[in-house]
């Protein structure tokens, strides 16, 4: 596998895979809208054909994974994505990487804590503000759970 910056052809099927797959290119953390067309990011390669992507952004000393897509899981994509932001983290001076993921989301959370990442912050009911941005979300998420929380994780850079 091999990482590549987005290009303008990859940033269209990234956005085409936000949409198919979140409702849209723009993604709310925290009650903060963020225009994932315009994120920094990387893709994974692995013969040519891209196999996932990472959107991040830098701020200060803080790394915040935007989103981390695999195409298929349990093939190392997402552990792949995940090692060249810690390199790039590193490279910035970063002293942590953010990331957050919903309550539902129970492959996130294995994922993330198997890698390093500690659970560091519960946002109770933030869905109650998302959806007066995107009232089209479901009310269940991933295993009929309710959809309700964010809940950020952080992976300390030594």
């Amino acid at each position: 596998m091999e990482i590549k910056e987005i290009s303008i052809y990859n940033r269209n099927i990234i956005n085409t895979i936000m949409i198919n797959n979140w409702g849209a290119t723009e993604i709310i953390l925290r009650n903060k809208i963020i225009d994932g067309t315009k994120s920094k990011g990387f893709i994974a390669e692995d013969n040519n054909k891209m196999v996932g992507f990472l959107l991040y952004d830098i701020n200060d000393d803080i790394c915040e994974i935007i989103a981390l897509y695999s195409f298929v899981e349990r093939k190392g994509i997402g552990s792949f994505l995940l090692n060249k932001i810690k390199e790039i983290a590193t490279l910035k001076k970063c002293d942590r990487i953010v990331v957050i993921t919903t309550n539902d989301n129970l492959i996130a959370l294995k994922f993330y804590q198997k890698r390093g990442f500690f659970l560091s912050k519960l946002y109770c009911n933030a869905f109650d503000n998302i959806r007066k941005i995107k009232p089209n979300l479901p009310k269940l998420g991933e295993n009929n759970i309710p959809l309700n929380d964010e809940i950020e994780l952080v992976y300390k850079i030594i």
